[in-house]
């Protein structure tokens, strides 16, 4: 193999130091100083160079650390979660209605009051929520909430409705799918809202960590089977569209007002969506197709049967 074809091999689950150094966000003498220590794994091959090649996995594992022990650092009191079950894994249906009169603040403080008082959306966000309580995520300074994110899978005739500009909160129960194994799901993202109050600076904070705990909520997801092919959303700020684009998100165009835009995960080289695509993938390998399983057993039983002796003649 020549030195060339070497290296493209290696760059394909490796970083170099630099880039390595790049990832964790750390100075030279910083990067230097753990991989003497042994804090950074190097890796060196015969035919590489003496620096060495850093795996890719474990660099962007310690990245991830790194950023959620200084998100957790910078603000104690923010916390993120879901809907609040009780011990017997039920939703808290008073903390619920809690949740959405605050979200429902939030929605009117964020849109204003010609949406987030509208009494469709209100009367439809409840209604989500008792089909699929998995559909919505909250970040809280203390007890107030200060951002939300309604991520909804959809059947695939909705997907196509949504893409086209229909509203997230218009589509029936039916059409409302659950986080659950069995067949890639297709998600729209209905509101992402963040406090106007706040400064700049925070909002862009804020946003990190509501989106750090969607990680975390997938990586979840995908620990149990469950399948994301795709994630959709419309664009409805300038701040929107950025996060969007900036996430690698496709412009589908402008339909209507609405700025429609797609995500496909496999073809995603998004950080947050790689715990997610570690964990379904190793979940995947704990459990292969039910098809494949019958086709080994079959050979193997194949395989052990002795041939049937021949009738004598």
């Amino acid at each position: 193999m020549g030195k060339a074809n070497f290296n493209e091999r290696v760059l394909e689950t490796h970083y170099t130091p630099q880039q390595a150094q790049r990832v964790l966000g750390m100075d030279r003498d910083t990067f230097n100083n753990y991989v003497r220590r042994g804090v950074i794994n190097r890796v060196t091959f015969i035919d590489s160079k003496a620096h060495g090649y850093f795996k890719k996995g474990e660099i962007d594992a310690l990245a991830e650390k790194i950023e959620a022990l200084l998100l957790a650092a910078e603000a104690p009191n923010i916390y993120y979660r879901g809907l609040v079950r009780t011990p017997e894994g039920k939703i808290d249906r008073q903390q619920m209605l809690e949740d959405l009169a605050q979200e429902n603040r939030l929605a009117t403080t964020y849109f204003g009051e010609g949406y987030g008082q509208l009494p469709e959306r209100t009367a439809a966000r409840r209604r989500y929520l008792e089909v699929n309580p998995d559909s919505t995520f909250y970040l809280f300074n203390y007890s107030r909430m200060i951002a939300s994110i309604n991520i909804v899978p959809l059947t695939h005739d909705a997907v196509l409705e949504f893409q086209e500009g229909k509203r997230g909160w218009q589509f029936s129960d039916d059409k409302i799918k659950l986080y659950e194994p069995g067949d890639p799901l297709e998600l729209i993202i209905i509101d992402t809202m963040v406090t106007p109050s706040a400064s700049p600076e925070k909002r862009n904070r804020y946003a990190s960590y509501l989106l750090h705990g969607l990680a975390k909520t997938m990586q979840e997801w995908g620990e149990k089977g469950i399948e994301i092919k795709s994630v959709d959303a419309c664009g409805a700020s300038d701040e929107g569209e950025h996060i969007l684009q900036s996430a690698g998100f496709t412009f589908l165009g402008l339909k209507g007002k609405r700025r429609m835009y797609h995500l496909e995960i496999e073809e995603s080289n998004l950080k947050l969506l790689r715990p997610y695509k570690k964990a379904f993938a190793n979940w995947k390998q704990a459990h292969p197709p039910l098809h494949r399983f019958i086709v080994d057993r079959e050979d193997a039983e194949k395989q052990s049967t002795p041939a049937p002796l021949t009738d004598p003649q």
